[in-house]
């Protein structure tokens, strides 16, 4: 092959020579382009990272102060500098010993503090990790956001001041009558990062400057054999991935549709409400069909609600939830089954004969949880197929078990789904759920999350409403996943037993 000159009105004069200053130009755009897409990467990743860290920190705090003793202390100490040393008052040195440990175990890098607001509107400082108060004074970069979002919290940056560029984040002090007190704001330095980008951005410059004259010296040399390519495997190879993308629009357009007719089969949270209307349904599917699936159906005076785990997620669990779906429904409203442990055992008849009476043997199968709800005398029974119940009453937890058998499988295996009669009151909470949430990986040491934790963290949602609660549950799973991949169907169903009509 004849070796290209390389001077410029070879460059220039030919067409080999333009595609050859293209490709060394699109080279540098894309460079520069990745350096500041690198860039602006990290800027974004940890601005989330720190509003996440910034947002728990708060919110945890908050949980932890006492909102009567709070409003006590503002009202006992009301002039600035009231307090002049964390030791003048026993709340405010606990408090301020809490915020100065909570400052230190997570790397904050600015003092942790916390807001009194006085009648007029106006915000003035309270508690702060620091070793000297600042007790009442007026604090005045006050921010729109903090009056519009004082019952719920927020966050806010980045935004400069004359000390830099900060990220914050603010959570609601509380009393026992749920009425806000007070904030407690948790502080980020931001300048400090945005230096260290800026250093790591240029030493990767330096690096790839080098790398890219290298490169342009090696184009120069190979472009000629690159434009020699017949277009006969141009053809072909524009052919075979043109099939390719067809097949893959083909492929996820049939399981995009395949998860319209899912979400039709599952019921409506407006007609679930309508007999409890304090509840909530966290789905989230691993992929774009769920293995998991709810269900729920009226009969007589009665209804029933089932959370279901399917063998396998995505499209073969997909496939199981509907078949699972509508059998439920043919075994209460054709074949009669009443009772939660009667529509198990027809359940797992019916599943364990259309699978594994086909050709290929299928063993699949589901676990699930179901209750019976009685609407005129507000009892409960409940069945379960490896898959548990709790309740929760006057702060105690209860957990049913369900039986250890799953529905489907192998045929001829006896199996018996008890069947449990239990007491409930105005006001009581249920939860049923799949294992989807405790077997998540996360956390520090990237662990299973585990049911232990599940039930505990569950256990100090109490204190609020279900729609709090579904808030709560969605923020502690993403915060205990971070970067780690879903590994499962999630399903978790709370339900609050409603007044007597």
């Amino acid at each position: 092959m004849q070796t290209l000159k390389l001077h410029w009105r070879d460059i220039t004069g030919s067409p080999s020579g333009r595609i050859m200053l293209a490709l060394i130009l699109f080279t540098l755009v894309i460079s520069g382009g990745f350096i500041g897409y690198t860039y602006q990467t990290q800027i974004t990743s940890y601005q989330e990272t720190e509003f996440s860290k910034l947002n728990a920190i708060a919110n945890t705090l908050a949980l932890q102060i006492d909102g009567n003793a709070y409003e006590s202390l503002g009202n006992t100490f009301s002039g600035k500098d009231d307090i002049k040393s964390n030791q003048d008052d026993p709340f405010y040195s606990k408090i301020s010993a809490l915020l100065h440990s909570a400052r230190v175990e997570n790397k904050v890098n600015s003092d942790i503090y916390t807001l009194f607001k006085d009648n007029r509107e106006l915000f003035s400082f309270g508690i702060s990790s620091a070793e000297n108060p600042y007790f009442r004074h007026s604090w005045v970069h006050t921010h729109p956001l903090y009056h519009l979002q004082y019952d719920q919290g927020g966050q806010l940056g980045p935004y400069e001041d004359e000390n830099g560029t900060w990220l914050s984040a603010f959570a609601p002090i509380r009393n026992s009558t749920n009425k806000t007190v007070g904030l407690i704001q948790v502080d980020q330095h931001f300048d400090e990062f945005k230096a260290r980008a800026n250093a790591k951005i240029g030493r990767q410059i330096l690096i790839i400057i080098p790398i890219l004259l290298l490169l342009i010296y090696a184009m120069l040399h190979v472009v000629q054999r690159m434009l020699v390519i017949s277009e006969k495997v141009k053809l072909v190879l524009t052919r075979q991935r043109n099939e390719i993308e067809f097949k893959n629009q083909e492929i996820m357009s049939s399981i995009t549709r395949a998860k319209t007719i899912q979400d039709a089969l599952l019921p409506q949270i407006s007609d679930i409400q309508k007999i409890f209307p304090e509840m909530f349904v966290m789905f989230r599917p691993r992929d774009i069909v769920s293995g998991d699936f709810f269900w729920f159906t009226e009969k007589d005076d009665s209804v029933f609600f089932a959370v279901a785990d399917c063998t396998g997620h995505g499209v073969p669990g997909g496939f199981m939830s509907m078949i699972g779906h509508t059998t439920l429904n043919d075994v209460v409203h054709y074949m009669g089954a009443r009772t939660p442990s009667e529509i198990l055992t027809k359940l797992d008849e019916q599943l364990t004969s259309k699978l594994y009476e086909s050709e290929h043997r299928n063993t699949d199968g589901m676990d699930i949880a179901l209750i019976k709800y009685c609407t005129r005398t507000q009892s409960i029974e409940f069945s379960g197929a490896m898959r548990p119940l709790m309740v929760v009453s006057a702060g105690e937890i209860s957990i049913i078990r369900g039986s250890k058998a799953t529905i489907g499988g192998h045929p001829g295996r006896h199996k018996q789904f008890e069947n449990h009669i239990i007491s409930v009151q105005p006001g009581d909470n249920i939860y049923l759920y799949s294992d989807g949430y405790s077997d998540q990986f996360g956390g520090h040491s990237n662990r299973k999350y585990m049911s232990k934790r599940f039930i505990e963290f569950l256990d100090f949602a109490q204190e609020h409403d279900m729609n709090d609660q579904h808030y709560l549950l969605r923020y502690e799973f993403n915060l205990w996943r971070n970067d780690e991949d879903q590994i499962d169907d999630i399903l978790i169903a709370g339900i609050k037993i409603p007044m007597a009509a």
